[in-house]
């Protein structure tokens, strides 16, 4: 190391001021520093900072009074599977287990309550609508279908919005697909 240049901070060094925070009983949103760059930040050369939930609310609040400057997508978490694979690290649970019903409702909610912000409204059209999870294709094929409609009905999407579902092909029969095209 050159003389007046400092060391840079090792990874070790931030997990033991991480712990002894933790030991001294201080909230998970404060045991680092700064966080390590996430990937919308390693992407888009955008920095982030990880805001503590008691703010949480009241960020995204201010954010969503704010009109839109930069291109924008949405993006629908449908955290159901029919089958659940050993591989997978997103959150999701069994279809067969879940009120598929409740949770389209509960979403559609959302998709209002969302649409009739600033941010929705004004600014740049959305360029794409993708529905991941999860398998979005557990819900029934009438439920989706709504979820679609509801947000080409409530938010400014561009003429040529690129719609992406993501499935698995067991399961899908040739109806859905026309249920989908429609």
């Amino acid at each position: 190391m050159h003389p007046g240049q400092k060391e840079k901070p090792r990874i070790t060094d931030a997990l033991d001021e991480a712990l002894r925070r933790h030991e001294d009983g201080q909230p998970p949103w404060r045991w680092f520093d700064r966080k390590v760059r996430g990937h919308m930040e390693a992407n888009a050369g955008i920095p982030s900072k990880p805001v503590p939930p008691p703010m949480a609310g009241k960020a995204l609040g201010g954010c969503l009074a704010q009109p839109a400057t930069r291109p924008r997508t949405i993006y629908v978490h449908v955290p159901f599977c029919k089958r659940i694979c050993t591989f997978c690290a997103f959150f999701r649970k069994p279809s067969d287990s879940a009120d598929l019903e409740a949770y389209t409702e509960a979403t559609l909610k959302q998709i209002e309550r969302l649409a009739n912000t600033t941010w929705a409204q004004q600014g740049p059209p959305f360029s794409a609508l993708y529905f991941g999870g999860g398998t979005p294709t557990a819900l029934e094929p009438m439920q989706l279908v709504r979820l679609i409609t509801a947000i080409r009905n409530q938010y400014p999407l561009a003429r040529n919005c690129e719609v992406t579902v993501e499935c698995r092909f067991d399961g899908l029969d040739e109806d859905y697909l026309h249920h989908l095209r429609d």
